[in-house]
């Protein structure tokens, strides 16, 4: 932080474990307050212990927040959430227009373009990886920086006037998806899915999905406080709502009810998606018979081209032959 601001702005960093967490924030009182969206929903639930008299901003960072703990947030501080989407290696990647939190990429300071060979910023398609050239950092420049997030871009023009490309919603990382298996190929089943059947019951707070095995996942949900069903009402009711929203049959879903879903201990941030087998090996194996059928084709072109070459040359003899022999004959 530059000396001049840091007159001015006092900064105190608390953990999301420690146990005094709330009594520290009652005491520091804060007019912005920064932390996880995890985290941040968890404070919301408890807000009738928190007396933030100053507080005026919350920012989240690092995590996807989703639309339904956005709400809980903001029902529960009443003050403004700027949902900004930036990356810990560009920091100034979009700003938030509070008159209609659309997200503009600061297009006028850096570069963002799909890994395919297009020239749409980010990306329109699931599936594909981003790219970031970051021009406004003189320290250590980012060129073509890959970006994990599945951001998906709008493209109506937005209501506020600016011309700068508009993020529609952000899906989360690309690797927060499971490989499954049909018994002849291998499938792609995204978080789309299970936070869907997450958002159709008002009862869960948090969710988590772990797959132990290649067609087997373990789902743990959390509920809220004072929840109305019981866990094995929510148990049934979203195992119904994973079918409503096709997750394949062949796939086998046990549901856990917990008292509370923590972060990972290494990064401190939430996985909602864990792979405990990734992603198929397989998947070398098609691309090694790829790499042969290209070799194949390119050796039978090859052996066509030579065989039109030597028909071509078959012919020219013949003719010449034929017009030799017609040629008159002088006897001495």
């Amino acid at each position: 932080m530059p000396e001049i601001v840091g007159n001015f702005v006092h900064i105190q960093r608390l953990s999301s474990v420690q146990s005094d967490l709330i009594e520290r924030l009652n005491e520091f009182q804060p007019n912005v307050l920064v932390s996880y969206a995890s985290v941040l929903e968890a404070l919301a639930i408890q807000s009738n212990k928190l007396h933030l008299n100053n507080l005026r901003q919350i920012a989240n960072i690092s995590e996807q927040l989703t639309p339904r703990a956005g709400k809980r947030i903001q029902e529960a501080f009443h003050v403004a959430l700027p949902d900004h989407y930036a990356t810990g290696e560009c920091l100034l990647l979009s700003n938030v227009v509070r008159r209609t939190a659309a997200r503009h990429i600061n297009a006028d300071w850096l570069f963002s373009r799909s890994s395919t060979r297009t020239t749409a910023p980010f990306r329109r398609a699931v599936g594909q990886k981003g790219l970031v050239t970051n021009l406004a950092n003189t320290v250590q420049p980012f060129i073509r920086y890959e970006v994990g997030d599945q951001v998906m871009m709008a493209v109506e023009p937005c209501s506020c006037g600016s011309r700068l490309p508009r993020i529609d919603h952000v899906e989360g990382r690309a690797a927060e998806t499971f490989w499954i298996f049909d018994g002849m190929r291998h499938q792609l089943v995204s978080g789309g899915i299970f936070n869907a059947a997450v958002d159709s019951l008002k009862e869960i707070r948090e969710w988590q999905a772990i797959q132990t095995e290649r067609n087997r996942v373990n789902v743990r949900l959390e509920l809220l406080p004072n929840a109305a069903m019981t866990p094995t009402a929510v148990r049934t009711a979203f195992l119904h709502a994973l079918t409503a929203h096709e997750l394949p049959g062949y796939v086998t879903v046990e549901v856990e009810v917990v008292s509370a879903l923590l972060s990972d201990q290494v990064t401190s941030k939430f996985r909602r998606m864990i792979s405990e087998v990734g992603p198929p090996t397989i998947r070398r194996c098609n691309l090694a018979y790829r790499r042969g059928l290209q070799g194949l084709h390119r050796l039978v072109s090859y052996a066509a081209h030579v065989a039109r070459r030597a028909i071509v040359a078959g012919i020219l003899v013949s003719t010449w032959s034929s017009s030799v022999s017609s040629w008159p004959t002088t006897t001495a």
